[in-house]
């Protein structure tokens, strides 16, 4: 095996590791820190990686298909698991985007008079009432528990 294709294939392992980790990454950072910007910008990381794989591979497709046959990468199939390790992750990334844009929308628009009520004191009232809590609502679906869960503690938990 020629140094460029056993560098290559080193590559496209170390890709794959960082796809397959994403969305566990993103889920490190705690859901009270997690902002639109910052799973946009482990978003577009995720489809910088995989653009990096797909790259490589039509590189390694140039070298003889004797040789590649004969690889772990080509027996394991290794580009088919990226795809669906891509497409999971980017379908996580766009539920946690979802999810927080509907909280974003139900949490930022405050009336007018619930804002002035709250930052002006008053003598007559002597408790403020806060704004409703819209709860995100779970789809049902298995893969989609664990967002939920995560989003429902830092609101209520």
């Amino acid at each position: 095996m020629s140094l460029d294709m056993d560098s290559l294939i080193r590559t496209q392992n170390d890709i794959l590791n960082r796809i397959l980790r994403a969305y566990d990454n993103l889920k490190k950072i705690g859901t009270s820190k997690l902002t639109q910007g910052i799973v946009e910008a482990r978003l577009q990381a995720l489809e910088a990686n995989w653009a990096k794989f797909d790259s490589n591979h039509e590189s390694l497709l140039t070298f003889p298909s004797e040789t590649l046959a004969s690889l772990d990468y080509t027996s394991q199939d290794i580009p088919a698991q990226a795809e669906e390790a891509y497409l999971q992750q980017k379908g996580k990334f766009l539920d946690v985007q979802r999810t927080l844009r509907a909280m974003d929308v139900s949490t930022s628009f405050m009336p007018a008079s619930s804002a002035t009520t709250a930052s002006a004191p008053s003598s007559s009232a002597s408790r403020i009432t806060l704004p409703q809590i819209q709860l995100p609502q779970f789809s049902g679906k298995y893969e989609d528990w664990p967002a939920f869960r995560d989003l429902f503690l830092s609101i209520i938990g």
